[in-house]
């Protein structure tokens, strides 16, 4: 056989390989290889580059400086206090969502598509809250809890003020919730975190794979302008001995409905009210709401 004919078989042979090779990376089926590799360049590149991260809440964020923080995570501000939370609607401290009709709810009927990688995933992200918890002593039992779908508002004259904020909201639960809004920084199986890869825009609520349970939170404030914050007990499964709003209640969605059915955030503020700062039905009948959503788990 002579010299030439063996090259070009070589050469034949390799480019054979290189198509096969190339039609099975960028086949569907090594979605999870691709993204394991993507996802090791980025912080190859990230540690060439020298970048940092900074520590907001439990969320390592990447920046170069700290104006750069502000633009990526936003925190509403309150005096000297910076809350990691992107404010979605409201909180300008002059529109005011009150009871009865400031915000109005209605169950969704559309079924969360929970994407293959997730799925794989929940059950051992799940399992190492479980263990996390079971090693402090922490209440960790299954309830459901009222997700947050997506978010509107329509436009009052003669401002167009957006008002009122309608809500449109479904059931989720406890360990949903532990799975994914509490495991941001867990792997998946391609290699990304689950905050790279599902939670990078935490106000883009109408397509997010998390549970996003609803919560409202109400703060004490004083008339001296300081604002009363609470101790989380250490047997709490989520933030256990941080900080928190006086009033930090999710959710119910059959604890917190009209009698219609209807879900209701000022009967979740009024039971949070009762549950944890007074042993009876408060009195106040209009507390103001303002739509936010948190950037850290």
């Amino acid at each position: 056989m002579s010299p030439a004919l063996l090259a070009a078989i070589g050469a034949g042979s390799f480019a054979l390989a290189a198509v096969a090779f190339l039609t099975w990376f960028f086949s569907s089926q090594r979605q999870e290889f691709r993204e394991q590799v993507g996802a090791r360049l980025s912080r190859l590149v990230g540690r060439i580059r020298g970048a940092r991260k900074v520590r907001v809440g439990t969320m390592m964020v990447p920046v170069r400086s700290l104006a750069q923080l502000e633009k990526e995570v936003r925190p509403v501000r309150y005096g000297s206090l910076a809350f990691p939370l992107r404010l979605l609607v409201g909180g300008d401290g002059e529109l005011r969502y009150e009871h009865p009709d400031g915000v109005q709810c209605r169950w969704s009927n559309s079924p969360r598509r929970i994407p293959k990688d997730l799925a794989k995933a929940q059950a051992g992200f799940l399992e190492k809250r479980q263990s996390a918890a079971d090693a402090r002593g922490a209440v960790f039992v299954n309830r459901p809890q009222t997700r947050l779908d997506e978010y509107e508002f329509g436009l009052r004259p003669p401002d167009d003020d957006p008002w009122p904020l309608l809500l449109r909201v479904s059931t989720t639960d406890f360990f949903e919730t532990q799975a994914t809004n509490t495991s941001l920084d867990e792997l998946l199986p391609g290699g990304k975190t689950l905050r790279e890869k599902y939670a990078e825009d935490v106000s883009n609520i109408g397509s997010s794979v998390l549970a996003n349970p609803l919560a409202v939170n109400l703060s004490v404030v004083t008339s001296d302008h300081r604002i009363l914050l609470s101790i989380r007990s250490r047997k709490t499964a989520l933030n256990p001995g941080g900080y928190s709003p006086a009033v930090s209640e999710t959710g119910h969605p059959h604890l917190d409905c009209l009698k219609d059915g209807t879900y209701s955030p000022f009967l979740t503020a009024k039971r949070g009210v009762k549950e944890e700062i007074l042993s009876r039905e408060p009195s106040v009948s209009s507390p103001v709401m303002v739509l936010t959503h948190q950037t850290s788990s």
